[in-house]
């Protein structure tokens, strides 16, 4: 039923907007119920943007790797997104969202800045919220340590 996806995504947004409100720490970081996070991601995505000039660390929106729960569960849109080179994230950006929402961190000044989450009426899936964001994309991608981290520089 296409209402209950609707209402199951606008219930998301509201638990995450709270969740924002909530916590005051200088970055947000994102995990889907269905993905599994790796115990060095958070670390490792903080370490990556901290070593950017602080400029760039606010434009930032970084990406990594991400397995799903159960392990088969959308297995070919697994494969193609964390197979995507430095040049197709850029150019496959336009057939779909690039970064996958649950493994984004940014700075929690520039989320804000960019509007965090919308509660709107939907159609609006998880995909569809994120072009507000992917969208913006202009430059620049990077790839690091083992969980394959990913980032552009959103300029808006």
């Amino acid at each position: 039923n296409n209402n209950n996806t609707s209402n199951d995504n606008h219930n998301n947004t509201k638990r995450r907007r709270r969740l924002q409100r909530r916590h005051a720490g200088e970055y947000i970081c994102i995990l889907d119920s269905d993905d599994v996070m790796k115990p060095t991601r958070i670390a490792e995505q903080v370490r990556y943007l901290l070593q950017l000039p602080p400029d760039q660390r606010h434009k930032t929106l970084l990406g990594c790797n991400f397995e799903r729960m159960p392990a088969n569960a959308t297995w070919h849109y697994t494969q193609w997104a964390n197979n995507l080179t430095d040049e197709r994230l850029m150019l496959e950006q336009y057939r779909e969202v690039t970064l996958i929402q649950p493994t984004w961190m940014m700075c929690r000044e520039r989320f804000e800045m960019l509007g965090g989450y919308v509660e709107a009426p939907l159609p609006c899936s998880e995909v569809e919220s994120g072009c507000a964001v992917c969208c913006a994309i202009s430059s620049n991608t990077s790839s690091s340590s083992s969980s394959s981290l990913s980032s552009v520089v959103v300029d808006t």
